[in-house]
């Protein structure tokens, strides 16, 4: 398996969220840049849920017919980092948070860790990824792309994605509605 190969993750239910090529697209124009190749894989294959029992990677698809909210890709990316800058805030009042002007947020953790990728971290037009724990606002480097993110989750002990997990994950997923 190389860093660019998204895992095989056993599907949990009935996938009901998977983005279409054209909300992919919209996405990219509503981010002004193209969406790493790897996560156009992931998104098209399996589109939002619960992966590996722990993450939520938002993907741009249409919320259920009759959903009180309308959300896209980039306005939970925006909401993202709003978030951890008012965490660098509490943390450092007076610092600088000039180093989350490359983030992109695009998902969560159940444990309250902010995943984004680093865009100005670019190779082979993969992102590397970094993660901000629940109680900080400084991002560690933890893969080079969102397949290399799943890839060592999978590894034991969340292969350093999460520091100090003492814990293993499954290579499952769990589709859910989208945003919900």
């Amino acid at each position: 398996m190389t860093a660019r190969d998204v895992p095989k993750l056993r599907v949990d239910g009935m996938v009901s969220c998977r983005p279409t090529d054209a909300e992919l697209r919209a996405a990219e124009t509503e981010l002004g840049r193209a969406l790493p190749a790897t996560y156009r894989e992931f998104a098209s294959a399996y589109g939002f849920g619960r992966s590996l029992g722990l993450f939520l990677f938002y993907v741009p698809c249409e919320p259920p017919v009759g959903a009180a909210w309308q959300e896209t890709l980039g306005g939970r990316a925006h909401d993202l980092l709003k978030e951890l800058a008012e965490r660098r805030r509490v943390e450092d009042p007076a610092g600088d948070a000039s180093d989350l002007s490359s983030l992109l947020p695009f998902g969560v953790s159940e444990n309250g860790d902010i995943i984004a990728w680093a865009t100005d971290r670019e190779a082979d037009g993969e992102w590397a990824v970094v993660i901000v724990p629940p109680r900080s606002s400084r991002p560690r480097v933890v893969a080079g792309s969102f397949a290399e993110l799943l890839q060592r989750a999978l590894e034991p002990n969340t292969g350093g994605v999460l520091l100090g997990a003492e814990f293993s994950l499954e290579p499952s997923f769990e589709p859910l509605p989208c945003f919900g």
